[in-house]
């Protein structure tokens, strides 16, 4: 065997198992999802879904719905006198989709925002 087809044939090779194990990753697991298998990672219960309220604690919407496929701290603001440090911290949990990869909600999730005390400030369903 020559040896410019040998090495066409490792790199062939670097490529399948590259592949493999990038697709395999966390990182590999989100680009799949939201470019190539966007929709739902689990389903939801839209009944139990209409019964959420604002002011309902995490423990209560994990209790009535479940626990969240993915769950997401943002910082809302900053002080004036030092950039750096954060005003609060609030989260939003996304339910029956994939993670998005750019920060913000996947379009398909079912989404509930925490305010600062860890309460629900808003919620919305799949677009």
């Amino acid at each position: 065997m020559n040896k410019p087809i040998l090495f066409l044939c490792i790199i062939i090779i670097l490529g399948f198992i590259g592949s493999y194990i990038f697709l395999s990753s966390q990182i590999g697991h989100i680009v799949t999802g939201v470019f190539i298998l966007p929709g739902p990672a689990t389903k939801i219960d839209l009944n139990r879904w209409e019964q959420l309220r604002v002011g309902m604690t995490k423990d209560q919407v994990i209790e009535l719905i479940g626990d969240a496929s993915s769950k997401h701290k943002v910082a809302v603001g900053h002080d004036k006198n030092n950039v750096s440090k954060k005003i609060e911290q609030n989260e939003f949990w996304e339910y029956n989709s994939h993670s998005s990869l750019f920060g913000g909600p996947h379009p398909r999730a079912y989404v509930i925002y925490f305010d600062s005390e860890g309460k629900v400030s808003f919620f919305r369903k799949s677009k």
